[in-house]
């Protein structure tokens, strides 16, 4: 989703999808129905095992995901998108985060519930542990981005 706006958005930037090859290609399907599958270059990898690059991206958005793969993995992804961003590139992290003292948000509260009972190491995590990982990831600068959602972006710069 975040890509075919990127797309729609700018007809000159191109998109690298990576993700599980199935997952491809349904991305594949929804450029073309949007008419930005010409943008698109497609790159199946598993992100906890493959080799994302080096100083190759501008941008890489690390979107609902971390929810399910809990704080170790997710460190470990965002290390390896630092890795292949290039100096200045940023990575945008959208998620349903809690507030700090896990006392509001009565949704975001039972999704993370929901990830503890149905995942090996899912949870839900907040701004200052997103903060935390980006800076121990080597990310110089981390912005939050209010959106219309139930959380702001996360934004990391290299």
């Amino acid at each position: 989703a975040w890509g075919i706006a990127l797309a729609q958005a700018d007809p000159t930037c191109t998109i690298c999808g990576v993700d599980d090859a199935k997952v491809l290609e349904q991305t594949r399907r929804h450029a073309e129905q949007m008419g930005v599958v010409q943008q698109f270059t497609f790159i199946p990898a598993n992100v906890e095992e493959d080799a994302l690059g080096e100083n190759e991206y501008d941008m890489a958005t690390l979107s609902y995901v971390c929810h399910g793969e809990g704080e170790r993995k997710s460190k470990n992804i965002i290390a390896k998108i630092h890795k292949a961003l290039k100096p200045g590139g940023r990575l945008v992290i959208c998620e349903l985060c809690p507030d700090e003292n896990r006392e509001k948000d009565f949704f975001t509260l039972v999704f993370g519930v929901n990830m503890l009972i149905h995942t090996t190491e899912g949870n839900t995590f907040t701004i200052a542990q997103y903060t935390s990982w980006l800076k121990g990831a080597g990310f110089k600068n981390v912005a939050t981005i209010d959106i219309p959602a139930t959380s702001p972006l996360v934004v990391g710069i290299k």
